[in-house]
């Protein structure tokens, strides 16, 4: 237990003593002047309300507080200050002063206890799109901290934008090494298949395509026709997007949730040519389902989102349109269940009454018979969408998949919902899928 005690010194000043309680008796560690002493206990406990805001969420108020602490007492503590000061800057959609912030903490403590400035540094630098920058400052990161996941995520991800892809796969294996000593478990809300009719998996479940921690159990659509065919045969030009199945292929809410965040203004690729690994997962949908599970859908349409954050939605909802946006060279559709929004990390999804090769989803080149029925949106009014209420289990879907070897089964779930959002930094998807050659 520590305290600060006042006394007179020999020339009779006024000082406070900081000491430490030890058993019975007292340990003197420095001597204060009155006025620096009580300081440094203002800052103290501004520092201390602002963590407590902090668990609260309420990041403006941390960040009145924690600034109150510099104002108070400059030389207390300036990394650890500085360090939240950016985290609240940077949730509070502030890049330019949540940098600056950063920055002063590893000035005044280059040894960085914690990887967090680092991490928030490249994550930002990454929404900002300057991979390069994000790189050399998880590089920094990592020659204090190799073993943190979260710093070769970043390293994955700002190597996968710099186009340097065989580098980065190496990084999201470390990542997933570091991270998941034993695989994650797998989501608990019963999820529908995001699409209607027959489509095949290109990549997917864990099966070695995708690497990092915001991918490994992704998965990348395609439509098929009966023959397994992925394009139109009698389209005359099949460079073009609608010469694909998929392409405008209506997109489905997997189950219940809310809508935490969203993006639809990033261009479709023209097909065979180049991917966009600054907007990995291009237009996109994040749909929160429960503490830990979020649905988000990629590679959607420009302009096709029909649904903004904040928003409830039923299962069976049409979300969006399937597109070529982001890190794809091909019409397909990403869906990755993801155990957090910010930053993205994924975990394995169990489809309702799949009876496939292995429990919960299909495999690569396994196809899907989903007879999902496309739900009109609701007639809400925005007045209920600013606070929106838990959605209830009562809204069933009725679907019937199968693999292309084997018998169909018909599922009918409830599924439960709740509020909060996320944001995206942008994790890149992996090779070998249509997507782009990123880890």
């Amino acid at each position: 237990m520590t305290r600060i005690v006042a006394s007179k010194d020999r020339a009779g000043r006024m000082s406070r003593r900081v000491v430490v309680m030890a058993g019975v008796g007292l340990t003197v560690l420095a001597a204060l002047p009155v006025a620096e002493a009580a300081a440094a206990s203002s800052a103290k406990e501004s520092f201390e309300a602002g963590l407590t805001a902090e668990k609260g969420g309420d990041w403006a108020k941390a960040l009145d507080a924690f600034q109150a602490a510099v104002r108070a007492d400059r030389a207390f503590s300036p990394a650890a200050v500085n360090c939240h000061v950016g985290i609240c800057q940077a949730k509070l959609g502030r890049p330019g002063p949540a940098i600056a912030a950063l920055e002063a903490s590893l000035r005044a403590d280059p040894s960085a206890g914690s990887p967090e400035p680092y991490r928030l540094l490249g994550s930002i630098y990454l929404k900002q799109g300057r991979p390069g920058d994000a790189r050399t400052t998880v590089e920094r990161g990592l020659k204090l901290h190799a073993a943190d996941p979260w710093l070769h995520e970043f390293m994955r991800d700002a190597l996968a934008r710099l186009r340097k892809p065989a580098e980065a796969r190496v990084e999201g294996l470390k990542a997933e090494e570091l991270q998941w000593k034993q695989p994650p478990a797998a989501g608990k809300t019963p999820l529908g298949f995001p699409f209607a009719g027959t489509w095949k998996v290109k990549a997917g479940n864990g099966d070695g395509d995708h690497a990092g921690l915001a991918a490994k159990y992704a998965w990348d659509f395609v439509k098929v026709d009966e023959s397994g065919a992925e394009q139109d045969a009698k389209a005359r030009d099949k460079r073009l997007g609608p010469s694909w199945l998929c392409w405008d292929a209506q997109v489905l809410s997997p189950a219940d949730g809310e809508v935490a965040a969203m993006e639809g203004a990033v261009a479709d690729n023209v097909i065979a040519g180049s991917a966009n690994p600054l907007a990995p997962f291009g237009n996109y949908v994040i749909v929160r389902h429960a503490e830990g599970e979020f649905s988000l859908l990629g590679f959607l349409k420009k302009g096709s989102p029909a649904v903004k954050a904040g928003e409830m939605v039923k299962r069976g909802q049409v979300l969006a349109r399937c597109g070529n946006s982001g890190a794809s060279l091909q019409p397909q559709l990403r869906f990755v269940l993801l155990a957090q929004a910010d930053p993205l990390m994924c975990r394995p999804a169990a489809f309702d009454g799949w009876t496939g090769t292995v429990a919960g989803g299909p495999l690569a080149g396994e196809t899907v018979k989903s007879t999902s029925v496309a739900l009109a949106a609701p007639a809400v009014p925005s007045a209920t969408l600013a606070a929106p209420a838990p959605i209830s289990a009562t809204t069933a879907v009725s679907a019937t998949v199968s693999v292309s070897a084997g018998a169909a089964v018909s599922a009918t779930k409830a599924e439960p919902s709740i509020p909060e959002a996320g944001t995206v930094p942008g994790n890149p998807p992996a090779a070998d899928s249509g997507a782009a050659p990123t880890p």
